[in-house]
């Protein structure tokens, strides 16, 4: 495996179906480890969050899948044409108002670390806290944690707006 003591690599990866997680060095020449998904409920993710567990979640529609990882992945470069662009960063929706003002309580939720540390029990920091199995509207998204650099990334999304001219 191609990672350091130091730190990690960025990694550029595969979203195999609902099979399996191919992780590839950054350049997305060299394979370095494959992960298999499995179909997963809710209780399972949070057990891997609570005991942090490195974690990565995929959901389709309403299924969630996951997969023990390794800590040191840092999945940066998606190398699947489908699910390459992250949503949130050109929709109109991507501020902190509530949904009836036309905001989105995934940009208004904190990590489930910031609210541990405002001394909120787990079970209170989790119901708070941004995870992609509390947002319904995403149908299609990824995350990561318990890793050293965490990701949520929403590839497809039901209140998705697009932010003409946002660039």
């Amino acid at each position: 495996m191609a990672y350091t003591k130091q730190g990690n690599f960025n990694n550029a990866f595969i979203i195999d179906g609902t099979r399996s997680l191919v992780v590839y060095d950054a350049y997305g020449r060299k394979e370095l480890e494959s992960f298999a998904l499995h179909k997963t409920e809710i209780s399972e993710i949070l057990s891997h969050r609570l005991n942090a567990v490195p974690t990565f979640v995929l959901k389709v529609e309403d299924c969630l899948y996951l997969a023990d990882i390794s800590y040191r992945i840092h999945l940066t470069k998606n190398l699947n044409a489908i699910e390459k662009e992250h949503l949130c960063n050109n929709c109109k929706a991507c501020h902190p108002y509530p949904e009836q003002f036309g905001g989105c309580s995934k940009v208004r939720d904190c990590s489930i670390d910031a609210y541990e540390q405002i001394g909120n029990s787990f079970e209170d920091a989790v119901d708070l806290s941004k995870r992609i199995e509390k947002y319904p509207f995403i149908t299609y998204g990824y995350e990561t944690f318990g890793v050293k650099v965490e990701v949520l990334c929403v590839s497809q999304c039901i209140n998705y707006k697009y932010l003409k001219n946002y660039r």
